[in-house]
């Protein structure tokens, strides 16, 4: 067995019904060129974090615990190579994850609505968008809003149905599996994004910076608005990594991005 490019990730939904990633991967020690032992390394992503996030995910079963006890005996360890529980590791954790993947799917089918916004064949048309407002009892908008997040994280309709909700009021801003995120047209968020601006103290600190480095010599306001036009909306709004994916539906061109 080649242990060198071990890796395997689940993906699952907690008690609070946040999803998480969690990867385990085996990363060999290096001396004098020769390969000694592994290093087991477990990471996990969700709520707008990553890392060793543990202590926030709460089991919804008992594999999930299993993986939670898995992940806090067993990260950092050093495993000689020729130490039999190298392998049981790896036989341990696609054991638990392969469970996990299991549940999920079970989990997927108690919620219905299997329609699966991630696959190649779906077309997010004016039907599906019908179909949404039906179930969620929702207006034209927030459907349209509710499919390109959906085709954005690949799930169905039942799932993201589960957990999908709107933050505050007008800010385009929806929280789904516990992460938040921008959807909307261009134009939509280029104004979530200068109202923003023009609020955020940060920002007129930095424009104080530039005057003081004789970088720019405009007003705060026609300072901000440049730096909108210049940089565009993504950055400003998204302080995760800057990026966003965008989805046709029902005839428009609709942005989905991490907050």
């Amino acid at each position: 067995m080649n242990t060198l490019n071990y890796s395997h990730t689940t993906v699952f939904r907690d008690s609070k019904k946040n999803c998480w990633h969690v990867t385990l991967e085996l990363r060999p020690c290096v001396s004098n060129i020769e390969v000694h032992s592994h290093i087991v390394s477990i990471v996990g992503e969700g709520l707008n974090s990553c890392g060793q996030v543990l202590d926030s995910i709460l089991p919804r079963t008992k594999t999930q615990k299993d993986l939670c006890d898995f992940w806090k005996t067993n990260h950092m360890c050093t495993i000689h190579d020729e130490d039999s529980i190298l392998e049981w590791i790896i036989q341990r954790w696609d054991e638990i994850c392969n469970a996990i993947d299991s549940e999920e799917k079970e989990y997927t089918a108690w919620l219905g609505m299997r329609i699966d916004m991630g696959s190649r064949e779906f077309i997010a048309d004016s039907e599906e968008v019908q179909k949404v407002q039906t179930l969620r009892k929702c207006s034209y908008q927030e459907a349209v809003r509710f499919l390109a997040l959906g085709m954005h994280l690949e799930c169905t309709v039942g799932d993201l149905n589960d957990t999908f909700s709107e933050v505050g009021e007008g800010d385009n801003l929806y929280c789904a599996n516990g992460v938040e995120y921008y959807v909307g047209t261009e134009d939509e968020l280029y104004d979530v994004a200068e109202r923003m601006l023009f609020e955020d103290g940060d920002y007129d600190y930095l424009w104080r910076e530039a005057v003081r480095a004789q970088e720019t010599e405009l007003g705060l306001n026609d300072w901000l608005k440049l730096v909108l036009d210049t940089d565009g909306w993504c950055p400003i709004l998204n302080k995760w990594d800057g990026k966003y994916d965008e989805y046709f539906v029902d005839g428009r061109h609709i942005c989905v991005s991490r907050s």
